[in-house]
């Protein structure tokens, strides 16, 4: 009732943009609580497979992706390999989403997702990256080292985290941003 129609009428105002490289269906979707069931995951699946259709539909040479930190976030463990695949090889996901923080533990996860990309031929970003100031105070050689690694793998673009180096904290700057605090 809502959604679909508000990413429809986004994509028709900012189609042709020059500035648009893809578009994500959300931020970090994820299922919770976990454990997540396989209702949960197969509601995800027509979820991305609706919300995606609908934005190609208005700029199909757009890329669109997910969004979400990686699949484990809305699969079953038992099945998540087999449901990333589905998601992935949906026609209107152009792109594998990862987002990823160096405290996180989550590059075994993001590890499956880009292997599952490239078999499907998909490209694969880093739509949030980030480490803890606490862990890495010297944030030049931190950025400089995971975009070496991020772009080694293969990441096609990779955004730092709250990327704001305003002067003023915007309420989006934390221990793990690039921006001040």
């Amino acid at each position: 009732k809502t959604y679909i129609p508000y990413i429809q009428r986004v994509a028709a105002a900012l189609a042709g943009h020059p500035a648009l490289l893809l578009w994500e269906l959300g931020n970090e979707f994820a299922i919770h609580p976990q454990p997540a069931y396989a209702t949960d995951e197969r509601a995800f699946y027509n979820f991305a497979a609706e919300a995606s259709a609908a934005l190609k539909q208005i700029t199909p040479l757009t890329l669109v992706s997910t969004g979400i930190i990686n699949s484990n976030q809305i699969t079953v463990p038992a099945t998540r390999a087999a449901a990333s695949r589905r998601l992935y090889s949906l026609p209107t996901i152009d792109a594998v989403s990862i987002h990823f923080y160096a405290e996180d533990g989550e590059t075994e996860y993001a590890t499956l997702d880009i292997q599952i990309g490239r078999e499907l031929g998909k490209p694969f970003y880093v739509g949030e990256m980030g480490g803890s100031i606490t862990r890495n105070p010297d944030r030049t050689a931190y950025y400089a080292n995971e975009f070496k690694r991020w772009r080694s793998a293969g990441a096609f673009t990779i955004m730092p985290w709250a990327f704001d180096t305003s002067p003023w904290n915007v309420g989006v700057s934390d221990l793990y941003a690039f921006a001040r605090i």
